[in-house]
């Protein structure tokens, strides 16, 4: 048996993810300073910005911030990765079927994700920052 492949060249929708656009990179990034501001330093109640925000009043309300940023940051994410899939030439687009609808044992469409995803980046209320 051979080396074991490298998850960026075999895992799903690679090229959009690791290619020229390195989105999973790109938001990796963003996501990995939210989790620190939030696990190493507003869970004690301390001070770290997150871009404009930081610490809240209270724990739970903290927790409600970290929450509320970390759910819109995958919805951009979601979002973004099928605005690059329907900028690509025809012959380079990953089939929606393949990341957008859940399907019933028919065939028909119980959940379309992008439309999901859109309706609840419409519907985000950003928490305000104190001070």
């Amino acid at each position: 048996m051979g080396a074991p492949l490298d998850n960026q060249t075999t895992c799903q929708h690679a090229g959009i993810r690791f290619g020229a656009e390195g989105l999973d990179e790109k938001f990796r990034a963003i996501v990995d300073e939210l989790e620190a501001a939030y696990y190493q330093f507003w869970r004690q109640g301390l001070s770290h910005p997150f871009g404009p925000l930081d610490v809240r009043p209270t724990s739970a309300q903290s927790k409600r911030q970290f929450d509320s940023l970390h759910g819109v940051l995958w919805d951009l994410y979601t979002h973004v990765f099928h605005v690059i899939n329907q900028e690509r030439p025809l012959d380079q687009r990953i089939n929606e079927d393949r990341y957008r609808f859940e399907r019933d044992g028919n065939g028909a469409v119980t959940f379309d994700k992008i439309q999901n995803t859109k309706d609840r980046l419409i519907a985000y209320r950003p928490i305000r920052s104190r001070g």
